[in-house]
């Protein structure tokens, strides 16, 4: 099976009409199956003819004077497309990038004007034509959130998916595409899990009318963050302080104790904690370290284990 193959791609342009304005940064990321393998950052000086507006102009805090000193915009689609064809094999009517980024179809139209400018054609031999939309994916996310959400600009959306946001490096085309790729992959991180919970609780409930098992004692239901834990390292703690400090021990007892049902509501915060926590560490890897739970003995899978992302479709 061939990678999944992004180009993530961000642009700050010099207005919002192609045939007008131009690109004054270009950024991006090649992404093969999660796993970054170049990037590139350039800023731009647009054709002669370009018009600037003032409102593009403050967005990027540029003058019309400082774009004028950056590189050719000639040279900098000499750079580019070597760059992508050095990656795959190129015109291949296989091998091919999906561009990506957040509302892409604003990027996507000033990019395919830009190399149209010098070869018409030839970037529709390097990606296909379906691009992917992260914004179009927190739609569907938050689709219920919505209305909580002042707008649904990048930031927005990242700061309420509970990623850390560097108000200093906003507008910033480098900076916009690794925060779009990183709600990429966190939006489809949790999709996945989620996806394997219902796989799992079908199977379950499959499972218990083939062969019903009869329970000789009855389990304790943790349903509400509020509720107390009885043994352990966290005796006498809710469930709200085990997510604040510790979110790995609530999977752990989920897993460990059979005496106890944890509400899947409350899994999903915790595997929610443990995904940030992660992401913030270090993109697209897990690690879970060794941890004395229940009664001070040590957890019944010692060592470093590391599992890494796969979203070969």
């Amino acid at each position: 099976m061939n990678a999944l193959k992004l180009l993530w791609i961000d642009l700050e342009t010099t207005g919002t009409d192609p045939y007008k304005n131009g690109i004054c940064q270009m950024s991006g990321i090649l992404d093969f199956n999660g796993e970054e393998i170049d990037r590139f950052n350039y800023n731009i000086c647009p054709f002669p003819e370009c018009e600037y507006t003032a409102e593009a102009l403050k967005v990027n805090r540029l003058t019309e004077d400082q774009i004028r000193t950056f590189q050719p915009e000639s040279e900098v689609f000499i750079q580019l497309n070597d760059k992508l064809k050095s990656h795959i094999q190129a015109y291949s009517k296989t091998d091919r990038y999906f561009i990506a980024g957040y509302n892409i179809s604003f990027d996507k139209e000033f990019l395919f004007k830009f190399f149209n400018d010098r070869n018409k054609g030839i970037l529709q031999f390097l990606v296909w034509g379906n691009p992917i939309d992260v914004m179009t994916l927190a739609s569907q996310r938050l689709i219920l959130d919505r209305p909580n959400l002042k707008n649904f600009q990048l930031t927005t959306v990242a700061k309420y998916m509970g990623i850390e946001v560097d108000e200093s490096r906003l507008h910033d085309a480098m900076y916009d595409i690794e925060l779009t790729r990183q709600l990429y992959y966190l939006i489809l991180k949790r999709e996945f899990r989620q996806d394997e919970a219902k796989f799992n609780l079908i199977q379950s409930l499959q499972t218990a009318q083939v062969n019903p098992v009869k329970e000789e004692t009855a389990k304790r239901i943790i349903k509400y963050i509020d509720d107390v834990l009885d043994f352990g390292k966290y005796r006498n703690r809710t469930i709200a302080e085990v997510l604040s400090k510790d979110p790995q021990y609530i999977i752990w007892i989920d897993k460990n104790v059979a005496r106890l049902t944890i509400e899947q509501s409350i899994i999903d915060k915790a595997q929610d904690a443990i995904d940030l926590q992660n992401i913030n560490k270090k993109p697209n890897h897990i690690q879970y370290n060794n941890d004395t739970y229940l009664d001070d003995q040590i957890d019944s899978n010692p060592g470093l284990m590391s599992e890494g992302y796969d979203y070969t479709f």
